[in-house]
């Protein structure tokens, strides 16, 4: 990808973009809410519901929770020729040497589409997943357009940048 500037020796940090950070907050505050008010409403209610009430509040609290610190702590930071990607509940990093080559993946359902940088570590160690909500910039490009990016010969799905 000519055009971009080299990558620089400073630390980049990518957020979410504001607007998936607003929405991500929203569904976590609301399926939390939704969860506690099937706890209070398991209290005050009748026996033969609780069970009910009970299990919608055990997997929406969670979710609620899940949503939120996914919207506050997502991050992608560029450090030297390091990446790390830290999502709600996992962290991940790669040296540039230890990525053997990147491509984007397609994946959605319900009728929205999202976009993933997927980089593929050598030796087999698995792969690290960006989603393309994060706020990048030329800095980001000039990191991955130091890594291998197969052809679209090779069977692999592969979109431009």
């Amino acid at each position: 990808m000519e055009g971009f500037p080299p990558a620089d020796q400073e630390r980049h940090v990518y957020q979410l973009h504001w607007l998936w950070q607003v929405i991500h907050l929203a569904e976590g505050m609301l399926f939390g809410g939704i969860g506690i008010a099937f706890i209070v409403w398991s209290v005050v209610m009748d026996w033969n519901m609780v069970f009910l009430a009970l299990f919608v509040s055990v997997v929406c609290v969670p979710v609620g929770f899940y949503l939120c610190a996914y919207a506050l702590r997502s991050r992608v930071v560029l450090e030297d020729t390091r990446i790390y990607v830290r999502y709600a509940l996992f962290e991940r990093w790669a040296d540039l040497s230890e990525i053997e080559y990147y491509y984007m993946i397609r994946a959605g359902g319900w009728g929205h589409d999202f976009l993933y940088w997927r980089l593929e570590l050598k030796e087999n160690r698995g792969h690290i997943s960006i989603r393309r909500d994060f706020q990048v910039d030329d800095c980001f490009r000039a990191f991955l357009s130091q890594i291998h990016h197969p052809d679209e010969g090779s069977g692999l799905v592969s979109l431009h940048l």
